[in-house]
């Protein structure tokens, strides 16, 4: 009996298995591996987003010019993600209606009504 215990090693069961069942195992496996490395992945996506997130943030609360802030956001336009990617075209197009004539942020027909 004490060499029965010796033949259910971890090597010996899979040494031992079939090989369709050593194909699963296998198959496990790589999958556990590539299931681990996206895992790891988006860890670290997510926490650069995060920090990109809280820079942004800090840029934009901090109580300088919003028309600075643009500018700077403006050199790296091919790089924006997150908070400063909605950014950009929100600023465009609030300065746009700014410029246009006789627009207000209100309702049309209160913009509009007789006085």
């Amino acid at each position: 009996m004490p060499q029965a215990s010796a033949d259910l090693s971890f090597l010996n069961l899979i040494l031992d298995a079939s090989p369709l069942v050593q194909l699963v195992m296998a198959a496990l496996i790589i999958a556990s591996l590539l299931s681990w490395t996206l895992i790891f992945d988006r860890s670290r996506v997510l926490k650069k987003a995060r920090r990109e997130a809280e820079e942004f943030e800090e840029r934009f609360w901090s109580g300088g010019d919003l028309g600075q802030l643009y500018r700077n956001l403006d050199r790296e336009r091919d790089e924006l993600r997150g908070e400063a990617a909605i950014f950009m075209p929100a600023s465009a197009s609030s300065h746009a209606c700014a410029r246009t004539p006789r627009w207000s942020p209100w309702p049309w027909w209160k913009a509009h009504a007789a006085p």
